[in-house]
Formats: structure tokens, sequence, C-alpha cells
């Protein structure tokens, strides 16, 4: 009797090595499929932040530029306001 039980119990740990085996492969495979969906992300939000970064940029010229336009503008009125004092 005591041989049967081995033999069961043989088999029963064989069916549980192949099953984790399996689940283990499994586990494998979504990692690898992981691994490529994580690249292809990070492919995707590089191009992202380089258009922010670029319409940041866009801003911050635009910026630049109304500020210019202002300094000018003060800079004219200045000079009006100095020739109707004189």
């Amino acid at each position: 009797m005591a041989e049967k039980d081995f033999a069961r119990l043989e088999q029963f740990i064989h069916r549980i090595a192949l099953s984790i085996a399996q689940d283990f492969g499994e586990v494998r495979k979504s990692l690898a499929t992981l691994s490529d969906d994580v690249g292809t992300l990070e492919k995707r939000m590089d191009t992202r932040f380089d258009v922010v970064e670029g319409k940041l940029d866009a801003f911050d010229r635009r910026l630049d530029r109304e500020i210019e336009a202002r300094h000018k503008l003060d800079d004219r009125i200045s000079r009006v306001e100095t020739k109707l004092e004189a």
C-alpha cells in the first residue's frame, strides 16, 4: 500500500510541477508582452512630450514678442509725454 501511495504522491507532485512550469511560462510571456507595451508607451509619451515642449517654446517666443512690443510702446509713450511736457 505504501508504494501505491508514493506513486500517487509522485504523480501529484509531477502534476503540480507541470502546472507551475506552465504558469511560469505564461508569466514570462506576459512580462515580455508587457515589456513591449511599455516600450511602445514610452515612445508615445516621448513624442507627446516633444509636442508639448514645442508648444511651450512657441508660447515663450510669443510672450517675448509681446513684452518687446510693450517696451517699444512704453518708449513711444514716454517720448510723446516728454514732448508734451516741453
